[in-house]
Formats: C-alpha cells, sequence, structure tokens
C-alpha cells in the first residue's frame, strides 16, 4: 500500500526527542520513496536554498524477510551528492501505542559526523484530507485509494525520482556535473497545484502529471520513465 509519512521527533540517544523540519516521505505500493526534510519555517514564499534543507532521499525500500527491519537503498543522497545508488540504511520499526511507528538504528548524526544510535517517530497520514499546514492523520487507509504514480531518470549526468500520492506530490533531480540536488514539494489543491517549497535551479525539470505506467515523459530534455502508476 502506497503511504505519506511525516516525522514526528528525531531523538539521537541519549539526547532528549525534538523536530525541527517538516518532513514527508511519499512512498508507492512498488517502494519507490522520496524523502524531503526541510527546516523549518517553511519559506513564506515557498522559494528555499542548501540551507534550508535538512536532508533529500530518494530511492527504493527493501523489506529484510522475517524481520520488521527496511533496508533504505538510496539512489539520491544530499549528504552524498556523489553517490550512485550505493548508499543505503537501515531501521528497524515496531508500532506504538497511540498508532505511530518508532523506527530505531544507527547512522552517522550529520551535525557531529558521528555514528549513532537514534529514534524517529513517524505518523502515515491521510494523503486527500491533509493540507501542507495540516497533516490529518491517515485512519481509513486513504492512502491505498490515493491516485499514485512515480518518476525515475537516470540520463546523460542527471539521476531523479519523483513521486505523487493523493494530493502531494515529490521530486528531487540531481545533476551530477554541477554536484547540485533541485528538489520540489507540491500540493493539490481542487485542480490546482502549488509549489509548498522548492530549491535548486533546475526544479522545472521534475515531471507532475497523469502518466501511464511505461510512458516515457520529456521534460526540458530529460526522459524521466514512468515506473509506478495508477492511471
Amino acid at each position: 500500500m502506497s503511504c505519506v509519512s511525516t516525522r514526528i521527533s528525531l531523538q539521537w540517544i541519549p539526547e532528549p526527542p525534538h523536530e525541527y523540519t517538516d518532513t514527508l516521505v511519499l512512498t508507492t505500493k512498488g517502494l519507490h520513496f522520496v524523502d524531503i526534510r526541510i527546516k523549518t519555517p517553511i519559506p513564506v514564499d515557498a522559494k528555499g536554498t542548501d540551507a534550508n534543507i535538512d536532508w533529500v532521499i530518494t530511492g527504493v525500500e527493501h523489506p529484510i524477510e522475517g524481520t520488521s527491519k527496511v533496508e533504505f537503498r538510496h539512489d539520491i543522497n544530499s549528504h552524498l551528492k556523489l553517490n550512485h545508488g550505493e548508499a543505503y540504511d537501515v531501521g528497524d520499526f515496531k508500532e506504538i501505542e497511540n498508532g505511530d511507528r518508532s523506527e530505531t538504528g544507527t547512522m552517522e548524526n550529520w551535525n557531529t559526523g558521528v555514528m549513532q544510535k537514534y529514534e524517529e517517530i513517524w505518523r502515515t497520514i491521510d494523503p486527500l484530507a491533509s493540507k501542507p499546514d495540516d497533516y490529518v492523520r491517515d485512519v481509513n487507509e486513504n492512502s491505498a485509494s490515493a491516485p499514485c504514480i512515480a518518476y525515475h531518470l537516470d540520463q546523460d549526468g542527471f539521476l531523479g525520482k519523483c513521486v505523487r500520492i493523493g494530493n502531494f506530490a515529490q521530486g528531487a533531480l540531481l545533476n551530477h556535473s554541477t554536484n547540485k540536488v533541485s528538489c520540489v514539494r507540491w500540493f493539490k489543491s481542487e485542480n490546482d497545484w502549488s509549489v509548498v517549497f522548492e530549491s535548486g535551479d533546475e526544479v522545472t525539470k521534475i515531471p507532475r502529471g497523469e502518466d501511464k505506467e511505461g510512458e516515457v515523459v520529456e521534460v526540458e530534455g530529460l526522459k524521466w520513465k514512468v515506473v509506478e502508476s495508477t492511471f
């Protein structure tokens, strides 16, 4: 089932939990994901820079059979911009009493450069009822019926992924020649899409549409393949 998640808190153990980002992870039924973590507050005009970004990750989830662990294999990792699909991290998930999910593991604390134990609390939100400033818990499993599409690009020194679930869409594009990551978060209200946040010089090259699986969509010379679609 596709899923839209927001992070409630991050704890670098033994420090206290906190949250300083507006984090959304869009994950398709086929486990393609785009994870954009924006430092709060989000700029009023939605125009950001690298300074507004905590982390941008795209890739594919791989549940580890027989465990509650998930391996996240990265395509784009804004902390490792030269990476090309070799980075990964592993989280151990369990549901907690209020219905949220706890993710624990060990990874590098980007603020210190030290490997450290962590716990993140995640909440599944309704991709149809939620708004950018009002995330609504998904109690009716609307994620399962929400429109879903994923685009992937690996061409001519560019690497990209874009995912839409319901009224939210996110995309990221890495230009290997400049070593820059552009990213965008969109929201659909009625029939209009608006930019919640964007950063980078090449956001106009990231697609958003209602294309069918297997189609190739060209945007400013870049050919994105639709790797998953409910349209």
